[in-house]
């Protein structure tokens, strides 16, 4: 029997900056809560590669990004988000035993942070881009709150790529923020093995709709949170 290779994903409760590396495979999944999320739709991927050929895409790190974003965004569909529905779905899976799939939640406008940041990670990986996903916490707009998303290496630099546009509705903003990290910083969060406790400078961004935001990832100390089963 193959072991199942997860990524256990936890709200940082213990103000512990989680990171999960390489997670991509056939049985893939996240444990979000009380469930799995499971990585199902391997269609998709090659729908995505598709994409390049078919577009006649160039392959370069500002263009894999691009596309990247575009990508997910048409697969879960981009509107305003229902809590309520999204935390109805797990929780309807929970009671039943079942897990949440990410084919379950195509074109359904309610996925959040960890399932679209969940998709990117594995297309950067496929692409064969070093990639770990991130769960912390962010202060967005003056509140504070709970955030996944990924830190891509290119070379031997570390960007923030976060798909933070459940947060602003708005599918043609200039997203992914992509903030580039110290090489330090970006090393250590990538090792999940943050030292101490850091707070990146506030990045003020404005959609292409005119709306003016401001965001600031706030990284605790960490430990890499990825299990073999």
């Amino acid at each position: 029997m193959n072991k199942i290779k997860v990524a256990k994903y936890f709200n940082p409760i213990d103000n512990k900056t989680i990171v999960c590396k390489d997670f991509l495979s056939n049985t893939s999944l996240i444990v979000v809560g009380n469930c799995n999320f499971v990585l199902d739709d391997y269609a998709a991927y090659r729908d995505f590669l598709n994409d390049f050929k078919q577009n006649k895409i160039e392959h370069s790190f500002k263009n894999d990004c691009k596309t990247i974003q575009n990508f997910v965004l048409d697969y879960f569909g981009v509107g305003p988000v229902s809590p309520m529905n999204y935390n109805y779905k797990y929780k309807l899976a929970f009671e039943h035993n079942e897990n949440v799939t990410q084919s379950s939640l195509k074109n359904t406008k309610i996925s959040q942070c960890i399932e679209r940041s969940t998709f990117a990670h594995n297309l950067f990986k496929i692409l064969k881009y070093d990639c770990a996903l991130v769960s912390t916490n962010i202060n967005f707009d003056g509140q504070d709150e709970l955030h996944c998303f990924n830190v891509v290496k290119q070379n031997q630099d570390y960007y923030i790529f976060d798909l933070i546009c459940s947060k602003v509705l708005d599918k043609e903003m200039p997203s992914p923020i992509m903030c580039k990290l110290p090489q330090e910083i970006g090393k250590q969060i990538f090792e999940g093995n943050l030292q101490n406790n850091i707070i990146l400078p506030k990045i003020q961004f404005t959609t292409q709709s005119g709306y003016l935001h401001n965001i600031s990832y706030k990284f605790n100390k960490s430990k890499s949170n990825e299990n073999v089963l």
